[in-house]
């Protein structure tokens, strides 16, 4: 059985509550379509595959072909052209059918429901993340964005849409944490949760169900919303900061629990705040002699 452990969200959410939050950036006086659109649809297939590659393409291809980057042209985007953006990647990391399937469908649904039109949808929100008419609700029409129960996606759109002053909501305890592999991993190194038998799996690299995974992300979720009680930071806020942490500091394959091994800290750069040369959490980490054993679940899926 998967639980959270109170008293470690406690502590971490304390050692969280002497950083400086992400600044809040001032909303644009008029979003730019493009930028939405962008981000809307990189969050959407951003699963299994690094983040700044996609960005970098999804880049390229926007500054060489912007007459086709808008819902009408999109919502027939072949796998065969977006597989193109990304030569030399291995095919299974692309996985072209199966994220264009949700390019597509995200498209021929703005079309049809928004006039093509992301600042729309995020208009017609009202400012709102819950409720019927909130943004959480609306992303819900897409597949790439229902189908994740703790609606990793959606987290990672709205956190978008804030750090880049694209939108701001006025119900922030309605957001959910960001859950991805990077959080996961240096929760169940942390102690934040308990995964149990589960364990195992992760040392021994074993692939999980679909169901141990989503058990075990929940969990998470939990954590993170609790953790939040004792950070003074608004979830989105602190979702950036962990995935900061998570992808530098508890690396798949390095640590910093002693000194900072990483070549490219995020956290640092991406957030107001300096790493005292080490992890922020190594002094109470539960893992700290076996953390590289403890990977994030082998799952292959469109969650995250």
């Amino acid at each position: 059985m998967v639980k959270l452990n109170e008293q470690k969200c406690e502590q971490v959410g304390l050692v969280l509550s002497s950083l400086k939050a992400p600044l809040v950036v001032e909303v644009k006086s008029e979003a730019n379509e493009s930028e939405l659109l962008k981000s809307l649809l990189v969050m959407s297939i951003c699963h299994n595959i690094n983040h700044d590659k996609h960005l970098r393409a999804w880049g390229r291809f926007i500054e060489t072909h912007p007459d086709k980057f808008n819902a009408e042209y999109l919502q027939n985007l072949s796998s065969k052209e977006y597989g193109s953006w990304f030569e030399g990647l291995d095919e299974d990391r692309v996985r072209a059918e199966e994220r264009t399937a949700f390019v597509r469908d995200i498209c021929e649904k703005l079309v049809s429901n928004y006039s093509g039109s992301v600042k729309r949808l995020v208009d017609e929100s009202f400012c709102k993340l819950g409720g019927p008419s909130g943004l959480l609700n609306r992303l819900d029409l897409f597949d790439a964005y229902s189908e994740d129960p703790v609606r990793k996606k959606s987290a990672a759109f709205l956190s978008d849409l804030m750090n880049q002053g694209m939108a701001q909501f006025d119900d922030l305890e309605n957001a959910p944490p960001a859950v991805d592999y990077h959080v996961v991993r240096m929760f169940t190194r942390l102690g934040v949760v308990d995964v149990g038998d589960l364990l195992a799996k992760m040392k021994g690299k074993e692939v999980f169900t679909l169901e141990e995974d989503t058990s075990v992300r929940v969990a998470v979720s939990g954590a993170a919303k609790l953790m939040s009680t004792f950070s003074n930071l608004k979830i989105p806020q602190q979702s950036f900061i962990l995935w900061q942490i998570g992808r530098s500091c508890c690396a798949r394959f390095k640590v910093c629990c002693s000194s900072c091994v990483s070549e490219k800290c995020t956290f640092t750069k991406q957030t107001p705040n300096s790493c005292k040369n080490k992890c922020l959490f190594s002094d109470i980490c539960d893992n700290k002699e076996e953390g590289l054993s403890i990977r994030e679940p082998m799952i292959r899926t469109t969650y995250y």
